[in-house]
C-alpha cells in the first residue's frame, strides 16, 4: 500500500533493503569521487553520484530495438534530476555509438534535446528506462553506456555515469520465459510481495487507462486522474497494513479478482484497490483514494 496520511497520522512504508549505501553527499561538495559498483558477473556501474543509487535491471531487444531498464534511488532529500542529455550514448564492442531515448517513472519517452528534470522522491525507487533503435541483431552486448545527469536545483558532478558490459537478451530468450503455453497462474500473495518490492514490475502491472482518481477531504477540490506521472509507488502489502492496527480493512479474494479497502472510521479517509487476473497475471485495474 502507499504511504497514508490523515490529520498527522502517517502509514510508515516498509523500506526495501538497498544494496548500495551513500558514502559522501556529492550534491553538496565541490570535489567528486567516483563510486564503482559491480552489479553482477558482467555489469559494472561507475558513478560520481553516491547520493543517487543506480541499479541495472535488464537489457532486452526485440528485433532492432533495445530497451534498458534501471532502478534509481535518490538518498537524502527530494531532488529534480534530468536523466536525459544529448551527450548520453551507448557504445557497442565495435565502437559504434547510439543515441538514446529515455523515460522516467513509466512516463513519456523523450529524446535528449527534449529532456526535462523529474522530481525524484527521496528513498523511493523509480524506474529509469533507455531505448535504442537501429541496433543490429548481431550486437550481443554494449561495451559502455555513458550518462550525464543534471539537476536544476543542486550542483551535480559533470562526470559521466559509466555502465559497462551490458549483455543484451534477444527476443527469442524473452519469448522462452513469456511463452503463453507456459504462462503461470500467479498466486496473488506472491504477486503482491513483488509488486511492492520491485518498482519496475509494479509500473508494468498497472493499467492506467481507466484506473481511477485520487483526492483529499476537501470536497471542493477536484479529483485528480491517476497516471504514471503522479503515481506514488506502493511500498507495503495489505497484510502489513492490517497488522498495524491503525486502520479498518477489508479484503475479498477470488480466483480472478481481489478487492481491498482501507479506511478510518468517522472520517472521509478511504482507499479502495481492485486487482484483476488477466491471462494468468495479476494487474491493478481500479483505484480510489480519498485522504
Amino acid at each position: 500500500m502507499k504511504s497514508l496520511k490523515k490529520n498527522g497520522m502517517m502509514l510508515v512504508a516498509l523500506l526495501i533493503s538497498l544494496n548500495c549505501m551513500a558514502t559522501v553527499n556529492l550534491f553538496e561538495i565541490t570535489e567528486y569521487h567516483c563510486v564503482e559498483k559491480q552489479q553482477n558477473d558482467s555489469v559494472k556501474i561507475i558513478s560520481p553520484h553516491s547520493d543517487l543509487e543506480i541499479k541495472f535491471l535488464r537489457c532486452v531487444a526485440l528485433k532492432d530495438t533495445v530497451l534498458m531498464e534501471f532502478e534509481a534511488v535518490k538518498h537524502g532529500k527530494d531532488t529534480k534530476i534530468n536523466f536525459g542529455s544529448v551527450s548520453n550514448v551507448a557504445i557497442d564492442y565495435a565502437g559504434k555509438q547510439y543515441k538514446l531515448e529515455y523515460s522516467v517513472g513509466g512516463g513519456k519517452w523523450r529524446l535528449g534535446y527534449t529532456s526535462r528534470a523529474s522530481l525524484i522522491t527521496a528513498d523511493v525507487p523509480i524506474s529509469v528506462r533507455y531505448r535504442i533503435t537501429n541496433v543490429s541483431e548481431s550486437v550481443k552486448a554494449f561495451k559502455q553506456l555513458n550518462l550525464r545527469l543534471y539537476s536544476p536545483q543542486v550542483r551535480m558532478s559533470s562526470e559521466l555515469v559509466k555502465i559497462k558490459n551490458i549483455p543484451i537478451v534477444r527476443d527469442e530468450k524473452v519469448l522462452q520465459v513469456t511463452d503463453s503455453s507456459k504462462t503461470l497462474d500467479e498466486d496473488f500473495y506472491t504477486f503482491e510481495k513483488r509488486f511492492v518490492a520491485d518498482s519496475v514490475f509494479q509500473m508494468s502491472r498497472i493499467i492506467f487507462s481507466d484506473l481511477g482518481y485520487k483526492g483529499d477531504d476537501d470536497l471542493e477540490s477536484p479529483a485528480v486522474k491517476l497516471s504514471p506521472e503522479n503515481w506514488t509507488l506502493f511500498k507495503t502489502t495489505f497484510s502489513d497494513v492490517r497488522k498495524m492496527g491503525q486502520y479498518k480493512t477489508d479484503m475479498k479474494l477470488t480466483s480472478d479478482k481481489c478487492e481491498q479497502a482501507i479506511w478510518i472510521e468517522s472520517s472521509s479517509f478511504m482507499l479502495k484497490y481492485t486487482y484483476t487476473k488477466i491471462r494468468g497475471k495479476w494487474y491493478l485495474t481500479e483505484c480510489f483514494e480519498r485522504y
